[in-house]
C-alpha cells in the first residue's frame, strides 16, 4: 500500500478531491426524467401506464422504489428499453446492497468515473508524459467527468470503457505469446462492453477497431482479428434485440440538418466535453468563448502529434491514436446521419471520445506552454496555459448535466419544496406528462407521498375536459404547481385549452 501510494500518491489525493467535488452534486441536484427511467427499470414494481387524471403520489411512488430480481431487470431491457443493460446490471448489484435510490445509483456513476481518472492518469505517465497528474485533473473536472459522474445513466461506463480500450490498443503490439492473445480477447470484450452500454457506443468500438485492423494489417498481422471476432460474437445475441429497439424512437430526430449546420454543432459539442456549462447563469459568450479556446487547443495539440511528435515510438503511437479515433468516430456520426437521415448531434453522443479530446486539449496547453517559455525563458510558464484551462472548468463547475431550468438542477425539488412550504391541501399540483413516463415518475419521485397530483394527457385535445376536472380544486388553493418537461414530441402542442 506505502508503495502504491509512493508512486501514485498525488493521483490518488486527486480522485479523493473529485470524490468531494462529485459528491456535492450527487446529493444536491434534483432528479431529472431519465434518471427516474433508470430506477423504474431498477424497482420492484414493473411499469405499468399511468393513465391521466387525479393520482395519488404514493401509488406512482412504488413504480421507482424497491429492488428487481436480476431476470425481471433483463427482461425489462429486452421488451422494454431502447438501451443495452450493462450499465443497469452494475447499479442493480449495487441495489441489492444499498437500495434503490437516486444517490445509490448515481454513486455508481461516481466509482465509475473516479476509476477512469485513476486509469486515465496511470495511461498517461505509462505512454507518453511526466505530467500526467495535469492531464488527469483537466478529465476528471472536464464537463463530460463531472456530468456523469453525478448522473444515473451509463455514460460513466462508456468513459471507463473507452479508456480502458485506449490503454489496450496502445499495448497490445508490444505484447507476444500468450500475453498477446489475452490481450486481443480483452480488447473485444471491452468494444464489446461499450455496445451493451450504449448502441451508439457503436461508433466509437468501430474507431477503435479501425486503427486495430489497419495497423496490423500494415504488420500483417493476423492476430489484430481476434478482437473483432470476440466482440462480434458477444455481441451476436443481442443483435436482434437492437435491430429491434433502433425504431423505437421514429419521431425523434428525424431530418438530416444538412452539412454545414452538422459542422456548426460538431464545432460546439467536441470542445464541450472539455470545458461546459449548463447552468443558465454562465453567459452564454463566455460559455462560447471558452469552447472556441478549447477547440482551439484540440487543434494545437493534434498539429503537435502529427507534426511534432514524441520521444519514443510508444508515445508516438498512443497519441496518435488520440487523433484518429475520435477523427474516425466523429466522421462516423456524419456517415449514419446521412444514410439515416437524422441529426444524431446530441451532445451526450460524443461523449464516448471524451478521454481522446481530453488529452488533445491538455497537449495543446503544454505546446503553447512551451512556447512561452521559449519566449520569456522562465521554466515555471510551461503549466501557465494547463492551470489557467483548470481554473477555468473549476469556474463552470455546475454540478449536473442538465442544471437548467427543468432538467436537473433543483427542478422537481424545488416543486416539492414549494408544495410543502405552503401546505399540500392549499397546492394543486399539475403533471403535465409528455411524450414520456420519466416527467411523473421523476415528479413522484420527489414529492411528498402524501400528495396529489392531476396528471395531463399527452395528446391536447383533451385538455379542454381536464381543465372542467382541475377547475374546483382552484378554488380554495393558494397556488399551482406546474410540472413538465423539455420540449419533445407531443410537448409542442398547443397548451392554450390547459391554460386558458
Amino acid at each position: 500500500m506505502g508503495e502504491l501510494f509512493k508512486r501514485f500518491g498525488t493521483l490518488l489525493l486527486l480522485c479523493a478531491t473529485l470524490v468531494l467535488v462529485y459528491s456535492l452534486g450527487v446529493v444536491s441536484r434534483s432528479i431529472w426524467f431519465d434518471e427516474a427511467i433508470t430506477l423504474q427499470s431498477l424497482a420492484t414494481v414493473p411499469f405499468r401506464g399511468i393513465v391521466p387524471g387525479w393520482h395519488a403520489i404514493e401509488d406512482i411512488k412504488v413504480f421507482v422504489s424497491g429492488t428487481t430480481t436480476l431476470s425481471q431487470l433483463l427482461d425489462h431491457y429486452i421488451s422494454t428499453d431502447v438501451h443495452p443493460p450493462l450499465y443497469f446490471l452494475i447499479a442493480h448489484g449495487a441495489t441489492l446492497i444499498f437500495g434503490n435510490s437516486l444517490e445509490v445509483v448515481r454513486g455508481v456513476s461516481l466509482a465509475l468515473v473516479v476509476i477512469s481518472v485513476m486509469l486515465y492518469g496511470q495511461t498517461i505517465r505509462r505512454h507518453t508524459s511526466e505530467n500526467f497528474l495535469l492531464y488527469a485533473a483537466v478529465y476528471g473536472l472536464s464537463f463530460a467527468a463531472v456530468s456523469t459522474a453525478q448522473d444515473a445513466r451509463g455514460y460513466a461506463l462508456a468513459m471507463l470503457l473507452a479508456v480502458v480500450a485506449w490503454r489496450l490498443l496502445a499495448d497490445i503490439p508490444a505484447t507476444h505469446g500468450r500475453n498477446r492473445i489475452v490481450g486481443e480477447l480483452c480488447l473485444g470484450a471491452v468494444c464489446a462492453g461499450l455496445l451493451f452500454t450504449h448502441y451508439f457506443a457503436v461508433l466509437l468500438a468501430g474507431a477503435l477497431m479501425t486503427w486495430h485492423i489497419a495497423e496490423g494489417l500494415l504488420r500483417r498481422d493476423k492476430l489484430v482479428l481476434i478482437a473483432p471476432i470476440v466482440c462480434a460474437l458477444l455481441f451476436l445475441p443481442w443483435l436482434p434485440i437492437m435491430l429491434d429497439h433502433m425504431g423505437a424512437r421514429p419521431g425523434q430526430m428525424t431530418g438530416f440538418v444538412g452539412l454545414v449546420d452538422w459542422i456548426k454543432r460538431v464545432v460546439n459539442l467536441v470542445p464541450g466535453q472539455v470545458l461546459s456549462a449548463s447552468h443558465y447563469a454562465i453567459p452564454s459568450e463566455l460559455q462560447r468563448g471558452g469552447r472556441l479556446m478549447v477547440l482551439a487547443l484540440i487543434g494545437i495539440g493534434t498539429y503537435a502529434i502529427v507534426f511534432r511528435p514524441g520521444s519514443s515510438p510508444k508515445e508516438v503511437r498512443f497519441s496518435r491514436i488520440a487523433v484518429v479515433v475520435p477523427m474516425v468516430g466523429i466522421s462516423g456520426f456524419l456517415l449514419v446521419s446521412v444514410i439515416l437521415d437524422r441529426w444524431f448531434d446530441t451532445f451526450r453522443y460524443y461523449l464516448f471520445f471524451a478521454p481522446f479530446l481530453i488529452y488533445l486539449a491538455t497537449r495543446g496547453t503544454l505546446l503553447l506552454g512551451q512556447g512561452l517559455v521559449s519566449m520569456f525563458g522562465y521554466r515555471q510558464a510551461l503549466y501557465l496555459p494547463t492551470l489557467l484551462l483548470i481554473a477555468l472548468q473549476i469556474a463552470m463547475l455546475n454540478f449536473g448535466w442538465e442544471a437548467n431550468h427543468n432538467r436537473g438542477g433543483a427542478y422537481f425539488a424545488s416543486a416539492a419544496s414549494a408544495a410543502t412550504d405552503v401546505g399540500l391541501e392549499n397546492s394543486v399540483i399539475l403533471i403535465d406528462m409528455g411524450s414520456g413516463r420519466g416527467t411523473p415518475l421523476a415528479a413522484a419521485y420527489e414529492l411528498p407521498s402524501a400528495a396529489d397530483a392531476y396528471l395531463l394527457a399527452p395528446n391536447s385535445t383533451n385538455w379542454q375536459a381536464a381543465a372542467n376536472e382541475i377547475a374546483p380544486a382552484l378554488e380554495t388553493a393558494e397556488q399551482v404547481i406546474l410540472i413538465f418537461t423539455i420540449e419533445r414530441g407531443s410537448m409542442e402542442a398547443d397548451k392554450s385549452a390547459l391554460y386558458g
